[in-house]
């Protein structure tokens, strides 16, 4: 079996994590629709994935197991998660959305569903992904 934790996910935004706090980037991101998804996709794109290639191989593939185990199964309140970290766009409508739209980018032409089986299990630990 394989353990995943939701301490990846926020990792998964880090470029915009502590933005609501940050007046630049409040101001730059104060009018984008949360809930477009081409707008969103394109800060997804542009925005996060760079950041999230520069880790790892194994970090990757744990915030990937993390990710994919949390939006098959639902075993998470993906808008505490999206609102966890701060960031500068306002909260969509449905967070797990947001996820599935990093899921679709960072991981195109894959599937997550395969990750809500039974050969994966919950074990948090803050300290995982700075292991990497």
């Amino acid at each position: 079996m394989t353990a995943v934790n939701s301490a990846f996910l926020n990792y998964l935004t880090s470029p915009l994590n502590g933005g609501a706090d940050d007046d630049e980037m409040v101001k730059k991101y104060w009018d984008i629709d949360s809930n477009d998804p081409i707008t969103m996709k394109n800060i997804i794109k542009m925005v996060l994935k760079p950041v999230f290639d520069m880790h790892t191989q194994m970090f990757r593939q744990k915030a990937k197991e993390s990710l994919g185990f949390y939006l098959a199964t639902g075993k998470i309140d993906f808008e505490k998660v999206y609102n966890a970290p701060l960031l500068p766009i306002d909260t969509p409508n449905d967070p797990k959305l947001f996820y599935t739209w990093i899921w679709e980018i960072f991981f195109e032409n894959e599937d997550y569903k395969p990750y809500g089986t039974n050969d994966y299990f919950e074990l948090y630990n803050i300290n995982e992904p700075l292991e990497f």
